[in-house]
């Protein structure tokens, strides 16, 4: 079968038989990635994606975040392909875009016989929920993080704002006692996990609320030991952290390196350091060295000695006990109840010499490393760990923040990888500082909108009724004659990613005067031929090598050439104004795409978002189209995405879906 062309649509069925089209602000089709196979092919293994019926895993945008389907073929000699991918012109906002190939020209595919698909459908249907006010958008029902102006035409949950359903673990925090965090920590499950990673211990449980006198975002209380942890979701607190530290300097904290020790210090009351040492080993010698991170650093060390054989000072060597020191600290108590042994010592700050540690009741950590032995008298320990101590001042409120330099952790349990975001000149999201690429940044797209999300924040009350709709696609084909094969080609204007953030003009873009330069977002691309076929994984197909682009074949019989047959961007409303295809050997514009915008109510013609997204066709002059351009696998390309950017969007996407063909098929080519 020659497919020479294919519709998409998302539809509602009624009892009668009818259907009707669904707009777009009741169902948002984000995009889809499908394949046919045929007689001849067995799908082994389903796209994690498309496990999403079960909730496993969350369908992500062609191929580049995507683990591919993959097929056992029947090997008969035919170079006719078995298995198809089907995702030109996908989504809701290229209903009314043209799917289809010049004559000559079709997806060729034997014996046809399953279809599978896997789209990202968003449910933002009013009539669900219980707003009853004029038009189609519920701009109540929102998550905090929606960057949807009150009026948009557009619902701000189809730009899969993160939630705080969202957990996003960092590997990394900081804590402050001064003016605010940089990078605020958004959810209380965030604030419990980073008080965890900092060592904080013993923690009471967490106090949530939305208390314009507490920092925004996560903070900590210490006295007596303990941790007490708040969390406040306003976010334009403009409470300072630090709030209610004592007049004098005098730092609490408490953290464990290993476990069954845990190491308490209240340092500046009195001139002096109060210095709880707790472990749960009463029979052999443990103890803990200040400043230092292993024994090469050669740390003042306390040593504790079970029973009634005291608490030595020492000075440790390199893996080596090192001297003992002439005491100065003071046992303030020594008990041991239910099984845990307390220790409480106490000394002067300031240090006797240069082989003990000073304390400092200003610092804001200090590293230790600690160790239990083996038997009661001090050698060689049977276990050891090192951690800082998170210090923060007596009874203040500290900020517990992420940290500005750390780039790594989780989003729902999936590892954040901040390489997909390529570099210059592949790229330039790195060097204008993307918020899609950064964790800390990361505030909607593909991570945030798994299969099954609430794209509501937690206090928000999920409307209980359920809907009913159908995909509905349409093929157009033909018999085989000689149709030629195209091949897939793929490329991403955000390269490696698929998604990007687009900032907010600084500009007053509600201002007529404004210039059109000033509310406009672009981003850029460069890359070569061969990265169409190959880097952008562009057959996203595995199994049949017939469905894809021969880069050998290319090469050794075509010259290293290909034609070009169709191509497809790939963007969103309500920010997407243009996207540009330029071949940078020659200075020619390849193909640029506006989209084109709704002006009605109904689908397919919905005010405010794009119905169709025009492709670039070429074929023959008969057709009235102009001839394929030649592109080689060393052609040096550039695509640019332009975006309106009145508002910040969150997760935007500048994709090129497109079509290719080998030389030779006797058609006129482009110079």
């Amino acid at each position: 079968m020659a497919i020479t062309g294919n519709e998409a649509n998302i539809i509602r069925r009624h009892p009668n038989g009818t259907e009707e089209s669904l707009p777009c602000t009741e169902k948002y089709n984000h995009h889809y990635t499908d394949w046919m196979h045929g007689k001849d092919a067995v799908l082994v293994e389903l796209p994690r994606e498309a496990t999403c019926m079960w909730g496993e895993h969350a369908p992500t945008m062609d191929v580049g975040h995507m683990q591919l389907p993959r097929w056992r073929l029947t090997q008969d000699g035919s170079t006719i392909p078995k298995v198809q991918t089907i995702s030109e012109g996908n989504g809701n906002e290229a209903r009314g875009a043209f799917k289809g190939y010049a004559r000559g020209f079709a997806q060729l595919i034997a014996s046809p016989t399953y279809y599978l698909s896997v789209p990202m459908i968003i449910n933002t249907n009013k009539k669900l929920t219980n707003d009853t006010s004029p038009g189609p958008i519920n701009h109540e029902l929102l998550p905090r993080n929606s960057l949807a102006p009150p009026d948009a035409l557009y619902s701000g949950i189809d730009e899969c704002p993160c939630t705080t359903r969202t957990t996003k673990i960092l590997d990394s925090y900081v804590a402050t006692s001064h003016g605010h965090c940089e990078h605020v920590i958004e959810t209380p499950e965030e604030c419990e996990a980073a008080a965890r990673i900092l060592g904080l211990t013993p923690v009471t449980p967490r106090n949530v609320s939305r208390n314009g006198t507490l920092p925004a975002g996560c903070s900590a209380i210490s006295t007596n030991g303990t941790w007490k942890l708040l969390f406040n979701f306003d976010v334009s607190s403009s409470s300072q952290c630090g709030a209610g530290a004592p007049r004098e300097p005098r730092a609490v904290g408490s953290a464990s390196a290993l476990p069954g020790v845990v190491v308490q210090l209240d340092i500046g009351l009195q001139g002096k350091v109060r210095i709880t040492l707790r472990s749960n080993a009463t029979t052999v010698w443990f103890g803990v060295g200040f400043n230092a991170t292993r024994m090469y650093d050669r740390p003042y060390a306390i040593i504790v000695l079970p029973g009634s054989a005291g608490v030595q000072e020492r000075k440790l060597g390199d893996h080596q006990q090192g001297i003992e020191l002439e005491g100065s600290v003071e046992v303030v108590s020594d008990t041991t109840v239910d099984g845990e042994r307390v220790v409480v010592l106490e000394r002067k700050l300031q240090g006797r010499t240069e082989d003990y540690f000073s304390f400092n009741p200003s610092a804001t950590s200090i590293p230790f490393i600690s160790a239990l032995g083996c038997g009661p008298t001090f050698a060689h320990h049977c276990s050891k760990g090192g951690a800082d101590i998170t210090l923060a001042q007596w009874n203040a409120t500290t900020c517990l923040c992420r940290d500005k330099d750390g780039n790594a952790g989780s989003i729902d349990g999936v590892r954040f990888n901040p390489q997909v975001c390529a570099p210059y000149p592949t790229s330039d999201l790195w060097t204008t500082h993307n918020g899609i690429c950064d964790i800390k940044t990361y505030g909607g797209g593909l991570l945030c909108c798994k299969s099954h999300t609430i794209l509501l924040d937690a206090d928000q009350e999920v409307p209980d009724a359920t809907d009913e709709y159908q995909l509905k696609y349409r093929f157009y084909y033909e018999d085989y004659t000689n149709q030629q094969n195209t091949f897939r080609l793929w490329w991403s204007t955000e390269a490696w990613n698929n998604e990007y953030d687009i900032p907010k003009s600084k500009a007053n873009c509600l201002d007529p005067a404004t210039p059109v330069e000033q509310c406009e977002h672009r981003i850029r691309s460069e890359f070569h031929g061969v990265d169409v076929l190959s880097m952008g994984n562009g057959c996203a197909e595995q199994g049949d090598p017939n469905t894809c682009g021969n880069v050998t074949k290319i090469r050794e019989e075509d010259g290293g050439k290909f034609l070009l047959i169709y191509a497809a961007p790939h963007c969103h409303a309500p920010a997407c104004k243009a996207l540009e295809l330029w071949n940078n050997d020659t200075g020619e514009l390849i193909c640029r795409s506006e989209p084109v915008y709704g002006t009605g109510m109904g689908a397919m013609d919905e005010d405010g978002y794009i119905i169709g997204i025009p492709p670039c066709v070429w074929g023959s002059k008969e057709e009235g189209l102009a001839p394929p351009p030649v592109l080689s696998l060393d052609s040096n390309l550039t695509v640019l995405k332009i975006a309106n950017n009145t508002y910040g969007h969150w997760g935007v996407m500048a994709l090129w879906q497109m079509r290719g063909a080998y030389l030779g098929i006797g058609l006129p080519v482009a110079a």
